[in-house]
């Protein structure tokens, strides 16, 4: 059984409050997903977004350490689902930069993500104005 299998696995042992068919759901897949994923090897390797969206689920590290290197793609559009950089200016030279998870776009606002402490909330584009994709990370 490889790495992540086996993660999961552990995982459930440890915690009966949590079952295949739930998590399944939970990140956007039919009951059966993750059950199939491990019993059958279908898929071979779970998608970057189902990861993601286990991640907090299972009590796992987040996708982003402090002292990571980010990758970005400055000119690629962003969809829902998109782990993304959001950038404001300050108004003095300076700016501020968020790493979230997209969930949706109004024209007024971005619906995004954090994991710890988990939490949606909005982030105003007229304040946020510069988003990019991430495409990869340089671990620490």
């Amino acid at each position: 059984m490889d790495a992540p299998r086996k993660v999961l696995v552990d995982t459930l042992a440890r915690r009966p409050d949590l079952d295949l068919k739930n998590l399944s759901l939970a990140i956007g897949r039919n009951h059966a997903y993750l059950q199939q994923y491990l019993m059958r090897g279908s898929p071979r390797e779970l998608p970057e977004a189902a990861r993601h969206g286990l991640a907090p689920l299972l009590g796992m590290s987040p996708a982003y350490e402090q002292g990571d290197l980010l990758l970005v793609h400055p000119g690629r559009p962003v969809r829902p689902g998109d782990d993304c950089v959001f950038v404001r200016d300050q108004g003095d030279g300076s700016q501020q930069a968020l790493v979230k998870r997209l969930l949706r776009i109004t024209p007024e606002k971005w619906r995004v993500r954090q994991f710890n402490p988990a939490k949606d909330f909005d982030l105003d584009r007229s304040q946020w104005q510069k988003v990019q994709l991430i495409v990869g990370k340089y671990s620490r």
